[in-house]
């Protein structure tokens, strides 16, 4: 079922996507918070910006461990004017698991000025950890700006080393780097309310 979006909304999502498509209308905003801790299933939605000027964003944060494969699929179409997207998805990956995440955003003709930044960063934990950050655009527009980049980093071993001769634990080192990782996410996060609440899973979990 699509849910549609006439105005400005905020959205919460642990470890499952309750509703899997939008149809955002015309001056509409849609802010879109995703926290995955070991997700066993793999998530998909499908967002399409369907009135002029709509405009959305989505911050991720995927955290995997153990054994545990999570598979994230955002795809975001652009079928109006003057509509923006901006994906900003952060992973954290250890022991042996993995994190697929895909992010496809489809600039249809007719959509002139439109504005898409998809943004994918990985960071792996141990050598066995895998991700798999996967930006992909489509572009039928001349007149539109789309960016997509991503990374995958292993935790500096320097930085670790440094951390520790001041003291800290191996724990307590690792936890300050990756902290500092996800840092920006909380920088992009436009509603306090949402803020509120990736910080509270954040320490629940």
């Amino acid at each position: 079922m699509t849910t549609v979006i006439q105005k400005k909304e905020n959205l919460f999502f642990f470890n499952r996507l309750d509703k899997k498509s939008w149809r955002l209308g015309a001056g509409s905003f849609l802010e879109m918070v995703i926290y995955f801790e070991n997700a066993p299933e793999a998530q998909e939605l499908q967002i399409d910006l369907v009135g002029r000027a709509a405009r959305l964003q989505i911050i991720g944060l995927i955290k995997t461990s153990g054994q545990t494969k999570t598979k994230l699929k955002i795809r975001v179409l652009h079928q109006a004017p003057q509509t923006q997207s901006q994906i900003l998805i952060k992973a954290v990956a250890e022991g042996s698991s993995e994190a697929v995440i895909e992010v496809l955003a489809h600039l249809q003709r007719g959509a002139k000025g439109a504005i898409t930044n998809e943004m994918i960063n990985a960071l792996l934990l141990s050598p066995t950890a895998r991700a798999k950050p996967l930006p992909t655009l489509e572009i039928e527009e001349n007149a539109v700006i789309a960016k997509h980049a991503a990374t995958v980093g292993q935790l500096g071993a320097a930085q670790l080393f440094y951390l520790m001769s001041r003291g800290l634990s191996e724990e307590q080192a690792k936890k300050l780097l990756v902290d500092g990782f996800i840092q920006d996410i909380f920088e992009k996060i436009e509603s306090p309310d949402l803020k509120k609440r990736l910080c509270l899973s954040l320490r629940k979990n």
